[in-house]
């Protein structure tokens, strides 16, 4: 038969309780009055008879021991060491940023070249896609680009909705 650590501790427990109950002192007593004394001695002579008044007195001293309701009902009842942790800290307030200033898209043309005829602005030859603009200042493409001109090795644009210049690169072997 395998008995658990839990079972073992409760039955050592039980047998504790209960030889206490029956061997230990009676009520508040704390000394035999002498005529006890004398019986004792008597029945120890006797082994038959000692045992006999032993089971008696047992009983008797069970009889006197009544518990009352309160005591009875916190004999076996459950204890716990558990201690709840703190409540977590509250979550920092939330900051909002203000949402960021509004950029201009990256410039969509390439540039393909330029043309100078004499006595006449130059026309520059940008490229978005597969479709090709001939560009003199002041011209706006699409409704959404304006051409400001060139300005050394890069050509100026003006991002009309959000009025944000950029610039394109030209190459340099013209």
């Amino acid at each position: 038969m395998h008995l658990t650590l839990r079972t073992k501790a409760l039955i050592a427990i039980c047998a504790g309780v209960g030889g206490f109950v029956i061997f230990g002192p009676s009520g508040t007593e704390t000394v035999a009055p002498a005529a006890e004394h004398a019986v004792a001695r008597a029945a120890a002579r006797t082994p038959s008879a000692a045992a006999h008044q032993s089971v008696g007195r047992a009983l008797h001293d069970l009889s006197h021991r009544v518990a009352d309701a309160a005591s009875a009902a916190t004999l076996f009842q459950v204890h716990s060491w558990y201690v709840p942790p703190p409540p977590p800290p509250p979550p920092p307030p939330v900051v909002e940023a203000p949402p960021p200033a509004p950029t201009a898209p990256p410039l969509p043309f390439a540039y393909m070249g330029s043309y100078l005829a004499d006595g006449h602005a130059p026309v520059y030859f940008v490229t978005r896609n597969d479709r090709i603009y001939d560009l003199k200042v002041g011209d706006t493409i699409e409704g959404s680009y304006s051409f400001d001109g060139p300005k050394g090795n890069q050509l100026v644009f003006t991002y009309k909705p959000l009025n944000v210049q950029q610039t394109l690169a030209m190459s340099l072997n013209e």
